[in-house]
């Protein structure tokens, strides 16, 4: 087994351990865990995107409890169309 050194700021080592640990998992582990979803999807396994700001005030607009509300998609659609 190959052994890989890494820089990592030691705040974020120290915090990634203790949040994994929560979840049962060591930092080696987690870096596995991550290294094979790689291989096997042959792509980072991760969303890294942002919200745009129109996104991200639209999501922040619903977490206030305002925008509109459909009771189902016909209607969600009835209201697209108007």
């Amino acid at each position: 087994m190959a052994r890989a050194m890494l820089p990592v700021d030691a705040e974020l080592r120290r915090k990634a351990r203790k949040a994994l640990a929560r979840h049962g998992y060591t930092l080696k582990e987690a870096v596995e865990m991550f290294l094979r979803r790689v291989v096997e999807e042959r792509e980072i396994p991760l969303d890294l995107r942002t919200p745009s700001p129109a996104t991200r005030a639209a999501l922040d607009e619903l977490d206030r409890g305002k925008g509109k509300r459909f009771s189902d998609p016909d209607e969600l659609f009835r209201d697209l169309r108007a």
